[in-house]
């Protein structure tokens, strides 16, 4: 009888394809599923004029369109690799034809809607001191493609799409400013009030915000003037009295899900090219899975490592962090808005991740199944899932 015996080690090409095998058997899970589902997916670019994406990146496209299922896709930016005055004026269409085929095309074919908000690659709003626009090849381009490829949204403003846009999407209203500079535009702020103030925002019963560049740092190499919003404390105030819940940003490449006062802080991280937290050793590419429970209002963050997709733990992440600008805390560790204080160490840490819709919110209204798009969240659970199953129509 002759026996064959496998050998007890590998030639290291052999060992080097098995990992490859492994890592591409390996599957994501699939969250129980809220009333409300989003998708964010940032940060997917490559060099600069790459036109074409990593392997998880299109891996996370693909358990997108056919594992998570989600109502929304959320693109906080940098979605295409320009920012460079040396790449070819062509490039920049063909690198959005690169995302339309690899990102958009696919996403669309699975009915699912999308978002993007212009990263710092995809067109830059920095300006010359003589006021023209840094990088305005990149701009021209970002808003040539959207214009001719507009995503199927309840838009409410669209005029400045995609660098300034509001839209619904059943109890959630979205407003998407230009944060691909340390500076906002001249009048965002007073465009932003008026937004969130129109009927659309006061009577939805949850409120995001989405720019790339983040109002603190969070990540190594990043945490300076320049690769954070100008006056962020000010500005999470400023969102903070119009009674904004999220405000979701990319642009540091770490995954970091914070709170402060009544505001959540969704560091989106990256699927390429990932950072460090400040003070860790760990960079993670990440993409996540956002469940919204309707009654009670709630949330639940589902963030996985697409290097081989384990989940990633709130307990992984550290419980907060000291930035430049002051101490951001994780968010089942943020104290009540009284303690936030990098002096203060005795502030008991509370789950924030129920949320309320403040009283002066003006009462929801009750349209009818063809407004679909804009359905309150007062219709609860069973109506919301059939209007959803009529939103994969439009």
């Amino acid at each position: 009888m002759r026996v064959c015996l496998l050998p007890t080690s590998y030639p290291p090409l052999i060992l080097l394809l098995i990992l490859l095998l492994g890592l591409a058997w390996a599957q994501p899970s699939d969250p129980a599923r809220g009333d409300l589902r989003i998708v964010i997916l940032g940060d997917i670019n490559g060099s600069f004029g790459a036109t074409e994406y990593a392997p998880g990146v299109h891996q996370a496209v693909r358990h997108t369109a056919t594992l998570w299922r989600p109502d929304l896709v959320l693109l906080p930016g940098d979605l295409v690799a320009g920012q460079s005055h040396r790449l070819p004026l062509e490039r920049f269409a063909q690198m959005w034809g690169a995302f339309e085929r690899d990102i958009a095309s696919p996403l669309r074919a699975a009915g699912i809607f999308y978002a993007p908000t212009i990263g710092n690659h995809d067109g830059s709003s920095l300006r010359r001191t003589d006021g023209t626009f840094a990088f305005a090849r990149e701009r021209q381009a970002a808003a040539r493609y959207w214009q001719q490829h507009p995503p199927p949204l309840a838009f409410h403003d669209r005029d400045d799409f995609p660098f300034h846009y509001t839209f619904s999407l059943g109890p959630l209203f979205v407003l998407v400013w230009d944060g691909s500079s340390a500076t906002l535009l001249p009048d965002t702020l007073v465009w932003a009030e008026q937004a969130l103030q129109s009927d659309a925002a006061q009577r939805a019963d949850l409120r995001l915000v989405m720019g790339h560049l983040p109002l603190y740092g969070v990540a190594e190499g990043r945490d300076r003037p320049g690769e954070i919003l100008a006056e962020g404390e000010r500005l999470r105030q400023w969102l903070e009295a119009r009674h904004v819940d999220i405000y979701l940003s990319g642009h540091h490449h770490a995954y970091y899900p914070a709170r402060l006062g009544d505001l959540l802080l969704i560091h989106a991280g990256a699927a390429v090219s990932p950072r460090r937290l400040l003070g860790e050793n760990t960079a993670r590419p990440t993409v996540t899975v956002l469940d919204i429970d309707l009654a009670p209002l709630s949330l639940r963050l589902t963030t996985f490592d697409l290097r081989d997709w384990p989940e990633i733990a709130l307990t992984d992440l550290p419980p907060f962090l000291d930035t430049s600008t002051g101490r951001l805390w994780r968010i089942d560790r943020s104290p009540a808005s009284p303690c936030v204080s990098l002096s203060n160490s005795s502030c008991t840490p509370m789950m924030p991740i129920s949320l309320s819709a403040p009283a002066s919110r003006a009462a929801p209204l009750s349209p009818s199944m063809e407004d679909c798009k804009l359905l309150p969240a007062s219709h609860r659970s069973a109506l919301w899932r059939q209007c959803r199953e009529e939103l994969y129509l439009f």
